[in-house]
């Protein structure tokens, strides 16, 4: 799992962290399963050398943890459709 820091405000999310295909990755799916399944909307992705930044907006539900073995699968399904 990544060492992100998630900061949740009233309607948005924002997801801070280092730089790694793990996180391009994250954007691009986001933005794939949105035609697909009701999942946060990306309002804005942008990184640097030193960090990535992923602004989505806020749904309701609770925070599920996915077992890093289905997530490295998810992206490379993801890698796919790109």
């Amino acid at each position: 799992m990544s060492n992100a820091q998630v900061i949740c405000f009233n309607d948005f999310v924002l997801k801070k962290e280092k730089p790694t295909e793990e996180s391009q990755n994250e954007y691009k799916m986001m933005a794939w399963l949105a035609e697909k399944l009701p999942v946060p909307q990306v309002v804005c992705y942008e990184k640097d050398s030193d960090m990535s930044y992923l602004l989505m907006s806020r749904i309701a539900g609770e925070k599920i943890n996915l077992s890093k073995n289905l997530l490295f699968h998810m992206g490379i399904i993801a890698k796919y459709f790109y």
